[in-house]
């Protein structure tokens, strides 16, 4: 039983290394298994970071409890490895997808907005616009829908967007 523990530990740390090496790689696939509204969610933490926190935990803490009964060893590495895998989604992976999904906005949404050329732009030059949504400020790069001259701090309005560049006429 020993070996298993041991496996665990070494299986839950090196995916725990990997992916935070290659996390992208999980965004990619979209691995994320929120299988429950979000009030569930905060008990049941099925995403490949919280899996592996408490595989890892799982086996760190079944190895640590040697002198304890097997049944005993079992009950401390489950409620440990919970315990942790719940706190990390609750604290860690929670705060950080609701941070991302206020700060990514839908392409639909952007178009009409009004904003400020920061950079100038014409042509097929690359600038930069400025534009507030739901009171927060954000950049991104821009062309020149029609191809005509934008001056810096020109006001502009999003037309579309297109390959994550948003395309600005000149109000």
């Amino acid at each position: 039983m020993e070996t298993f523990f041991q496996v665990c530990f070494g299986v839950g740390a090196a995916m725990t290394i990997l992916s935070f090496i290659f996390g992208e790689f999980f965004a990619a696939f979209d691995l994320d298994l929120d299988l429950f509204d979000d009030s569930a969610a905060h008990f049941l933490p099925l995403g490949p970071q919280s899996i592996f926190a408490f595989v890892t935990v799982f086996g760190g803490v079944g190895m640590m409890t040697k002198g304890l009964s097997m049944p005993a060893r079992w009950i401390a590495a489950l409620a440990c490895g919970l315990i942790v895998s719940f706190l990390i989604q609750r604290f860690v992976i929670g705060p950080l997808k609701e941070g991302e999904s206020t700060t990514t906005i839908e392409s639909e949404k952007i178009t009409g907005v009004q904003g400020t050329a920061l950079t100038s732009m014409k042509g097929e030059e690359l600038g930069e616009v400025s534009y507030l949504i739901k009171g927060v400020r954000h950049r991104a790069p821009a062309r020149s829908f029609d191809r005509k001259e934008i001056l810096a701090g020109d006001d502009v309005v999003i037309i579309k967007v297109e390959k994550h560049i948003n395309l600005v006429a000149k109000l």
